[in-house]
């Protein structure tokens, strides 16, 4: 046995003082009495004869000298030759993944972990040192190499639960770079075993795995939850759900989607054991904003049976027709739900903002800049000019392609009569229908700062604008002018981070000093986040649920961004233990029985002064 402070032994110095204590006399006080007869009487009688009483006083020294032994014993901090030579370098990774969550064992997985990691800190020897990693998407050092047990849990008591999907990997590489060339180094993981290649690392001898939770724990969860705006009804949207039954027995529960607090539907399920089922629902909604899915059943883990997905709003185009009157092409508009229609009869002097503007059968001398379709154009413009007539023209080539032309045909529309446009020289011209004698009778032009896009056929003559072909082609029109058509707003699984840009917080001034990005939490917390390129960058969303990105200045808070987050993982809705998820090696207890000695010679001594206590100081009355 060594010592760590061998000076602390001058304190047994302290010992001569205790003996001239005991060596002197204690001075009688003189008190008158009237006669000392009957003090004489009680003494004869009571007069000690035992050697017991004799020694009385020798063994309270005894007592004394040895409990100042024991406490300068203590202090020198004494250990044992073999902890010297088998110290040891832990490194223990908490899985704080979404799957620890589950309250299959009280009062959840992550706090029984703790008590785990808690217990092996109070193992710790003197020169024992520990290091703590928490796993989950992202792994962290939570507390470096140190053997002082207040800091290890300090530290312990910060780690919080996440609903991150774990990827536990990268956590025991970043543990083996802590251990490295350490001879007694030793990875200790504490987990419920739900990431991916949970086999392999339950096969590998150099970690010893402390499983936690239960192995027949069962779970229903929603794994996949995405939707997007229809790629042709510009009021549809599509739903992508995917829900597994990780349990032995069959479950009957139901799914409920919301929009914005709104029942949209339910949906009933019956999935056997094992059994996973995915489905793609079509519904019709004007309204943007938050679509939720919800498991109607209770079970061990709460994380998966919510999800969120942001659903884009739709709102109402503006389009101005200029027109003389044709009955066909104003129901055409009018029928449409997401159109505001205005319709007049000559030129606008100006153009106003945020508008598609219709010319039929009118053209202005320069096309103005901005999202312009012309029906039978019969001037000439800065992109063409007239010549003369085409009559009943054969429809021969179709660029079937273009978003223009979904789901359009016209080689077998009676067309009487086209206008020959004849384009001038280097404009950027995309052709969407071509007659047999190669005549432009619909196309497209894109540039910069307009998109145009030009119709020649004579509406009032033949039956194209009876045909279902006609509504379907300015129904994709003003869709390509939007650019709006199939958007899709990502929910993003938890643990991972996305960048938002300045210009979707539709700021009505430029960013000053005083502006601050900030982002708010589901719980409600707000921290600010960096600006770096005219993007925010939101950091790692550790929850599920709704995130809102927004902005301070001053103090008002703005919140017109929204990102939700979502588990989205199977391995971690698979709660259940693995059954080879162990090792067969242990993680032994340090020390002597898990305590450094000098905290039993500290105990030893406070029961000699209990018994110096009993055997001198306490008195008998009789």
């Amino acid at each position: 046995m060594n010592l760590l402070s061998p000076a602390s032994l001058y304190w047994l110095l302290l010992a001569a003082p205790v003996v001239v204590f005991y060596l002197l006399k204690i001075r009688l006080r003189r008190i008158p009495v009237s006669t000392v007869m009957f003090w004489n009487q009680i003494y004869e009688e009571k007069k000690p004869r035992s050697i017991w009483q004799k020694l009385r006083h020798l063994i309270s020294l005894l007592l004394q000298l040895l409990f100042l032994a024991l406490l300068v014993f203590a202090i020198s901090e004494p250990y044992f030759m073999n902890e010297d030579l088998n110290r040891k370098k832990l490194v223990v990774i908490l899985d704080c993944s979404a799957s620890m969550n589950a309250n299959d064992v009280k009062p959840d997985r992550l706090s029984v972990g703790k008590q785990k990691i808690h217990e092996i800190i109070k193992s710790l020897r003197q020169n024992d040192e520990m290091s703590l990693i928490a796993a989950g998407m992202h792994p962290r050092i939570v507390c470096g190499m140190t053997g002082h047990q207040k800091t290890l849990r300090e530290s312990l008591d910060s780690v919080l639960n996440t609903d991150e999907a774990s990827s536990m990997e990268p956590a025991l590489k970043l543990a083996r770079n802590l251990i490295e060339d350490q001879p007694q180094g030793e990875i200790i993981l504490i987990s419920d075993g739900s990431f991916p290649d949970s086999s392999k690392v339950s096969e590998n001898k150099k970690i010893v795995l402390i499983p936690v939770g239960k192995k027949d724990s069962s779970n229903v969860g929603i794994t996949q939850f995405q939707v997007r705006r229809s790629l042709n009804d510009p009021l549809g949207y599509e739903i992508l759900i995917e829900a597994i039954n990780y349990s032995s027995k069959k479950k009957d529960f139901r799914i409920e989607l919301e929009l914005n607090e709104e029942v949209v539907d339910v949906i009933p399920l019956k999935l056997k054991a094992e059994e996973k089922w995915t489905e793609v629902f079509n519904y019709i909604s004007e309204e943007g904003g938050i679509l939720t899915a919800t498991v109607n059943q209770e079970d061990f883990l709460s994380c998966d049976n919510k999800v969120q997905a942001i659903l884009p709003e739709r709102k109402k185009q503006k389009v101005l027709l200029v027109t003389d009157g044709n009955h066909y092409l104003e129901r055409v508009f009018e029928a449409m739900p997401l159109v505001d229609l205005n319709v007049v009869n000559e030129l606008p002097e100006s153009i106003p903002e945020n508008h598609i503007i219709v010319y039929h059968k009118k053209t202005p001398p320069n096309i103005p800049d901005g999202k312009v379709l012309l029906i039978e154009p019969t001037g000439p413009s800065q992109y063409w000019n007239v010549q003369g007539i085409i009559e009943s023209p054969i429809v021969a080539e179709q660029d079937k392609k273009s978003e223009l032309m979904e789901n359009v045909r016209l080689d077998n529309v009676i067309m009487p009569e086209t206008h020959r446009l004849i384009l001038k020289e280097n404009q950027p011209v995309h052709p969407l229908v071509k007659s047999a004698t190669g005549d432009l009778l619909y196309f497209n032009i894109n540039q910069k700062q307009n998109k145009v896009l030009v119709l020649t056929v004579n509406l009032d003559k033949g039956d194209l604008p009876l045909r279902t072909a006609f509504p379907i082609m300015v129904s994709n029109a003003l869709s390509w002018f939007s650019g709006k058509k199939g958007e899709f707003m990502e929910a993003l699984s938890t643990g991972n981070m996305t960048e938002i840009k300045v210009d979707s917080l539709k700021l009505k001034s430029a960013v000053t000093e005083e502006f601050k990005p900030v982002l708010k939490s589901p719980s409600g917390d707000i921290d600010q986040i960096v600006l770096k390129d005219k993007k925010l960058i939101t950091g790692i969303l550790q929850k599920s649920g709704v995130w809102q990105v927004g902005y301070q200045v001053k103090d008002d808070k703005v919140f017109p961004v929204s990102v939700c987050c979502n588990l989205s993982s199977s391995e971690e809705s698979n709660i259940r233990v693995p059954e080879n998820f162990q090792s067969e090696k242990k993680h032994q207890i340090s020390g002597l029985g898990g305590r450094p000695v000098w905290m039993y010679l500290i105990l030893i001594a406070i029961i000699l002064t209990m018994c110096e206590w009993f055997l001198y100081q306490r008195r008998w009355i009789n």
